[in-house]
């Protein structure tokens, strides 16, 4: 059976907000309402996705909105959420091609004090001790990918991830996709420095692997219960089935008048049992076993003051200057590249030629290797 599981209550605001930054990225006017916002889109766009080119989008079915402008008696008015076809078209033409819409962000004040105590309390240093040495205003970007996620089972479950990555050091920066909206900006019709190249795009998402499957885990909590469940109960069912079909066997070679050669023939299936019933707990597990996809659909290349810190770190008689930043949007300090397997990090570990690594890394250096 295939069919699409519902999103959680916290995963329902995902699709319209995925609609908004798709059409707005793509040269739609948007204009918030209540449950929504409507849209001005260029012809180009309103033919691709069937619509026409002032629509009003909600999340709310119940609200008058309907999920396909093909049946809808106002055609200018749509339901996004999981399943719906105007969603589906949406995430069809943004897999065909990942477009980037610059913005420009504006602080009217940006911390530029009390640093060493903000990175006392995000990071580790278990072996090294160290403090600020200067600190500077300057320019940096970042850019936010929202990457569409497919978990194929005995049923399908979809969604959408949002990742942000500094693109001057790589580090993957929780939580600050979503903290964008409401702040100060500015469309920047600048370049974006070739921000939106295939090959760099595949090597974030690579090296943020571990955060993309952990925020895929945290969204579909539900869904790997549910498969468990059944899983656990298909299996119960079948581990008691071949018991009760190997006590009637054996139960059977009781009876009087049985010729030697079915008695030879039923014990040979009774030995076979084990080895059947392993056999069917084993497709039962590529039935149940989660597969994922993920595809990266929308990108956002974010221009932003920020605060650079050098960081003067020692171990014994070595030391070593590290860059940090200070994330305005987030208002903390951006995590470390592992120098190792290049993953973000608040552990930062030294080698003995002071490679900054990450815990897993840490026991021998992958950089000296």
């Amino acid at each position: 059976m295939n069919s699409k599981s519902q999103p959680d209550s916290t995963a329902d605001q995902a699709p319209i907000d995925f609609a908004r930054r798709f059409l707005e990225i793509r040269g739609a006017i948007l204009e918030k309402t209540a449950g929504g916002f409507q849209a001005v889109l260029p012809d180009e766009l309103a033919k691709r996705l069937a619509v026409a080119d002032l629509v009003r989008i909600q999340s709310d079915p119940a609200a008058g909105a309907h999920s396909d402008s093909r049946k809808a008696a106002d055609e200018s008015v749509f339901a996004v959420h999981y399943g719906a076809p105007v969603l589906d078209r949406m995430l069809a033409a943004a897999t065909n091609e990942v477009p980037v819409l610059t913005w420009q962000l504006h602080f009217d004040y940006i911390k530029t004090q009390g640093f060493n105590k903000r990175i006392k309390e995000q990071f580790r240093f278990p072996n090294a001790v160290g403090g600020v040495a200067s600190r500077a205003v300057v320019r940096t970007a970042y850019l936010l990918i929202v990457c569409h996620y497919t978990l194929q089972s005995d049923e399908q479950k979809e969604g959408l991830v949002q990742l942000v990555f500094n693109l001057e050091t790589g580090a993957c920066v929780p939580d600050m996709a979503d903290l964008m909206d409401g702040l100060n900006r500015s469309l920047d019709t600048g370049k974006t420095d070739g921000a939106h190249k295939t090959a760099d795009i595949r090597e974030l998402l690579r090296r943020a692997g571990k955060m993309l499957k952990s925020r895929i885990n945290a969204e579909s909590v539900d869904f790997q219960k549910s498969m468990q469940r059944r899983f656990r109960r298909d299996v119960n069912s079948l581990t008691e089935y071949y018991n009760s079909l190997k006590k009637e066997m054996e139960n059977s070679l009781k009876r009087p008048g049985l010729s030697d050669q079915l008695i030879q023939d039923r014990r040979e299936k009774i030995r076979l049992i084990p080895e059947e019933l392993a056999r069917k707990k084993d497709d039962l597990l590529k039935k149940y076993s989660i597969h994922i996809k993920v595809q990266p659909c929308t990108m956002m290349h974010i221009k932003t003051d920020a605060v650079k810190l050098l960081f003067k770190a020692s171990v014994g008689k070595k030391e070593r200057t590290l860059p940090m930043l200070y994330n305005p949007v987030t208002k903390a300090m951006d995590p470390q590249v592992c120098q190792g397997c290049g993953n973000s990090t608040y552990q930062c570990v030294f080698c003995g030629e002071m490679h900054l690594l990450c815990p897993e890394c840490r026991r021998e250096c992958p950089v000296c290797r």
